[in-house]
């Protein structure tokens, strides 16, 4: 069982579900929005008999104040699960994992062609120039052209080595920060694949390694933001320049609460948890 909420954020003291879908056989890996046509696009694993795989990319419509619609359509892809979804230049990416790959669409997501084979893909995300696919088992990053879609360059930084996990990855400037899972969180040239700053997972005496892993990461001006599941957020801090960055804090939360997703919008932090 999966579920889609929605959340009116206009009042940020007091934030609001408008409408909750339940899914009763379908599990939600990922969402992007694509604010030019109010469309929301879902990475989701199936037990529909109806496609031939249980990956399947689903598009919502959304009014003009970002409320459900309708469902659109859902296509089946190819593996077991749909990891990661985002909106390109007007294009949809959506990876999936084990025997999956890098699928595009150029029509609302009504068809997706295999760009690229890769095995246990888990996040997508792009800059100016790339497009850029990290895997795992263990985690290896894929940099393609953002214009041919042809392969420039692959790295290996370590870290991904759980099986069925996710990973997370954000490009920023010229660098790519990755939550590294086992590992914690890494930080990459984009140019040269270097890995300009890691730090390990927090070692919490009151926690297991399993539940300390770095899940997501996030960045805003100076500061990385980690989150570690039940370990809580990390707070670090820079001068500008990430390999330079050093611990500045920790929000932790209630016991039990693992931290799943980061997303830093309007200056201010979200935590899905």
């Amino acid at each position: 069982m999966g579920a889609l909420d929605i959340i009116d954020i206009s009042d940020l003291k007091h934030p609001k579900i408008i409408t909750s879908l339940k899914f009763n056989s379908t599990d939600i890996s990922a969402i992007d929005f694509d604010s030019q046509n109010q469309k929301l696009y879902l990475a989701t694993a199936t037990e529909d008999i109806e496609f031939n795989s249980p990956s399947v990319l689903e598009t919502i419509k959304l009014n003009a104040g970002g409320d459900y619609v309708s469902s659109e359509s859902r296509k089946s892809l190819s593996s077991y699960v749909s990891t990661s979804v985002k909106v390109i230049d007007e294009n949809i990416y959506t990876l999936t994992g084990n025997t999956g790959g890098l699928f595009k669409s150029t029509d609302n997501g009504k068809t997706n062609n295999l760009i690229h084979s890769i095995h246990d893909a888990r996040w997508i995300d792009a800059n100016e120039d790339y497009v850029f696919v990290l895997a795992g088992t263990p985690a290896k990053i894929y940099l393609f052209d953002k214009t041919s879609l042809s392969e420039v360059n692959t790295y290996s930084p370590g870290g991904a080595n759980i099986p069925e996990s996710k990973s997370h990855m954000i490009s920023n400037s010229n660098y790519l920060y990755i939550a590294a899972g086992d590992e914690g969180c890494k930080v990459l040239d984009i140019q040269t694949g270097n890995i300009v700053f890691q730090i390990e997972n927090p070692d919490l005496q009151q926690l297991s390694a399993d539940k300390e892993v770095c899940n997501t990461i996030a960045t805003y001006g100076n500061y990385i933001f980690t989150g570690n599941g039940e370990a809580g957020v990390y707070v670090l801090e820079n001068d500008g320049n990430p390999a330079n960055s050093t611990v500045n804090g920790n929000l932790k939360f209630k016991k039990d609460r693992s931290v799943n997703h980061l997303l830093i919008n309007a200056g201010y932090l979200f935590v899905a948890r």
